[in-house]
């Protein structure tokens, strides 16, 4: 396997890896998504309706003995947003791991984070988006429990819609066109709030997962 590094865009602790998969391999992720939907392998996502909201409900004291408002959240509705697939031939998923954890290693290097622990990867997910379709609530990646130890999320386009479907990030206020093999890596954290935004014409394919802090489990890049 290729150790190559990708030279990397840098702006806001958003890292920018452009084709990173090259176009023989983004075919060979939707011949496999399509060959699921044909078998019945696509699983449904589903996030909380338009009308969830957050209001101010009652007044606390914090521990300054300031006032504050507390918030709740409740979903009143959840609908469909898109269908992925997770699992792949090992060949596959291997020449991915592989590009994607030099992606990771420039990342790491670039800023000089200190890991006192391995970060790894449970595996990926590849989303396929209609018209319409996608996660548009914003979000942060390590908001529950199941989610309390990613570090990076991480997101690469296997086909671009011809229209809409950007990832934004909202306190960056910055918006990325969907790229055929181009990969993005950011923190997990409420910092970098982001939802991917409306497909309006075409489909949109994407890898996304995270990476974890722990040396339990999975597959951990060599640094």
């Amino acid at each position: 396997m290729s150790n190559k590094h990708w030279e990397g865009e840098y702006d806001d602790f958003i890292g920018v890896y452009k084709n990173v998969i090259d176009q023989k391999h983004c075919n060979a992720f939707l011949e496999w998504v399509d060959w699921c939907e044909e078998n019945n392998y696509v699983k449904p996502s589903w996030t909380p309706g338009d009308n969830l909201m957050m209001k101010p409900q009652e007044h606390q004291l914090d521990v300054t003995g300031q006032k504050r408002d507390t918030v709740l959240t409740r979903p009143i509705k959840f609908h469909h947003t898109d269908k992925y697939v997770d699992q792949f031939p090992n060949a596959l998923a291997d020449i991915f791991w592989n590009k994607l954890n030099n992606c990771l290693k420039e990342y790491i290097l670039r800023y000089q984070i200190q890991l006192y622990s391995p970060v790894f990867a449970y595996g990926f997910k590849l989303h396929k988006v209609e018209k319409g379709e996608g996660y548009h609530q914003w979000h942060y990646e390590d908001n529950s429990h199941d989610g309390r130890n990613r570090v990076f999320a991480f997101h690469t386009c296997i086909k671009a819609p011809e229209e809409g479907g950007e990832t934004e990030f909202l306190h960056q206020s910055k918006r990325f066109k969907q790229e055929v093999g181009q990969t993005l890596i950011w923190p997990a954290g409420f910092t970098h709030q982001h939802r991917g935004n409306a497909v309006l014409e075409g489909v949109k394919v994407y890898l996304t997962g995270w990476f974890h802090r722990s040396a339990t489990y999975g597959r951990e890049p060599t640094l």
